[in-house]
């Protein structure tokens, strides 16, 4: 690592991330992010739809908040299951394999 431009010994992390450090809205943003591309997809090719919550409104598919993310499709098996599969992906971090 790089400290002003010097290289600084290994550093070795003794905790992780803890509510209020600086980084975690960062890092909250990024990984939001990563989930938006991958339900921007589907929704572009047809293979979910969110909701109109009123004429004109634009389409939600998702609400996303700190600690809660609110997903919207149709009640069937094939939107639960496009759901579900972008879900894995994004728990197994391939959100570049499956966006490309």
């Amino acid at each position: 690592m790089l400290v002003n431009g010097e290289r600084v010994g290994p550093m070795n992390p003794k905790r992780g991330l803890r509510q209020g450090d600086p980084l975690s809205p960062c890092l909250f943003i990024m990984c939001a992010e990563g989930l938006s591309a991958l339900l921007k997809k589907p929704e572009a090719s047809g293979d979910t739809h969110g909701i109109e919550v009123c004429r004109g409104a634009p389409i939600l598919t998702q609400l996303l908040f700190v600690d809660d993310c609110f997903l919207f499709c149709r009640a069937n098996l094939s939107e639960s299951t496009k759901l579900k599969e972008i879900l894995q992906y994004y728990e197994v971090e391939k959100v570049k394999e499956y966006i490309g």
